[in-house]
């Protein structure tokens, strides 16, 4: 049976737990180490609809727009990074950024399945960490450029009785693909996308802080089993005016392609709904409560493509530019795995996760990458929805 279409719309999108982050940053050659010890209320992650209204005290508003099919978000996501020791500069800098979204499901209002309309708004804001710290994997995964733009707008159709989906419009690929919830609790860029990966292109891939136009389609033929496929800009905006919202599409900037197929096992496996073929809003850079974290075991494994050529990183040409080269495909590999039963004392809740990139060395700035780490949930008496963790990332 089709789901109903506010079900839908709480698909589209997920709890956000608005929180400041707070974090020392330092680099050592290529190798980023980070310890996050976290807390955020649960009392904060509780469903969007669930919460008291921001516009009225008994939140009819929202009753009103679920109605329509309407569903509105706004985040804030604020970090304090310090570098005390090597790199650039010792140095510490504040850092921000404001997050609107909005879904309609025109379902609700028109009476016809004729998919969800998704559209997101970020205003980036403070300093920028990378330029003092002197990185090479972002030390924070919301540095960027000062600026309010849009980062998403697209449309999204489930097809084939909820077993697939197409999707067409700006998008970001972090946001389904190398994608790993147990990693989101760390502020490093690689723990959102491998460094083999997000240090490559002209302007790198589809991803924050610019998405680009293309699309992507997603199908689970059998349940457990999925794979999804993109095609997006091989340079998203105009690296001319970073601060822009820019559709610059050129012929020799090609397409950046993307697949990915994965194996995920929920923990309540007889459950029969479906929500893992309708996109989520996986956002990186923002935690959510352990409790809405999806309780499975997920491996995937995904290749990657530009198809135009790219800048060598060594060879030149008579005139001393790069010479360009269509590099071979790139190769991750990464697990999710939830493993509570092996958390070092009774009530805490535990997950591991690990990363394997592989990359052409000779159009990007690394050739492999390896990263993985655990978080923790309840491990101080007294704190059960405290949440902390550590990892490791290691490009090369």
């Amino acid at each position: 049976m089709r789901r109903r279409c506010l079900s839908r719309l709480q698909q589209v999108r997920r709890p956000r737990v608005p929180r400041t982050r707070f974090a020392v940053g330092g680099l050592v050659g290529g190798l980023a180490a980070c310890l996050l010890a976290g807390s955020a209320a649960a009392q904060l992650g509780e469903e969007w609809e669930d919460r008291p209204g921001l516009l009225s005290e008994d939140g009819d508003w929202k009753s009103r727009l679920g109605a329509l099919g309407i569903a509105l978000d706004l985040s804030y996501t604020g970090d304090f990074v310090s570098n005390t020791r090597g790199g650039v500069a010792r140095k510490s800098t504040y850092l921000g950024t404001v997050d609107l979204t909005a879904a309609w499901d025109m379902e609700a209002l028109l009476e016809r399945d004729l998919g969800v309309l998704f559209v997101y708004g970020s205003w980036n804001h403070g300093g920028r960490p990378s330029t003092f710290v002197g990185d090479v994997q972002a030390t924070d995964n919301i540095d960027a450029p000062d600026a309010i733009r849009l980062f998403e707008a697209w449309w999204q159709q489930t097809l084939l009785d909820d077993r697939a989906s197409l999707l067409v419009g700006l998008y970001d690929v972090n946001s389904e693909f190398y994608a790993i919830d147990s990693a989101e609790l760390f502020l490093n860029g690689s723990f959102g996308m491998g460094g083999e990966l997000g240090n490559t292109g002209l302007a790198g891939p589809s991803t924050f802080p610019v998405a680009g136009l293309g699309g992507r389609f997603k199908v689970e033929p059998v349940r457990g089993l999925e794979l999804q496929v993109a095609a997006v800009e091989g340079a998203p905006g105009d690296p001319r005016r970073p601060t822009a919202t820019s559709l610059d599409l050129e012929s020799d900037e090609g397409a950046f392609v993307i697949a990915e197929l994965s194996y995920h096992r929920d923990a309540s496996s007889q459950e029969d709904d479906r929500d893992d073929v309708v996109r989520p809003l996986q956002r990186r850079r923002l935690g959510r409560v352990w409790a809405d974290r999806p309780k499975w075991v997920r491996v995937a494994v995904g290749s990657w493509m530009y198809t135009a050529k790219q800048p060598h990183v060594a060879r030149v040409d008579g005139l001393g530019d790069p010479i360009r080269s269509r590099g071979h495909p790139g190769l991750y590999v990464t697990v999710d795995y939830e493993a509570d039963h092996l958390a070092i004392q009774p009530g805490v809740g535990m997950s591991l996760f690990a990363q394997l990139g592989f990359a052409d060395g000779d159009v990007g700035q690394f050739a492999g990458y390896t990263g993985g780490g655990a978080t923790f949930v309840g491990l101080l008496p007294g704190r059960d929805d405290d949440e902390s963790g550590v990892a490791i990332a290691a490009a090369y």
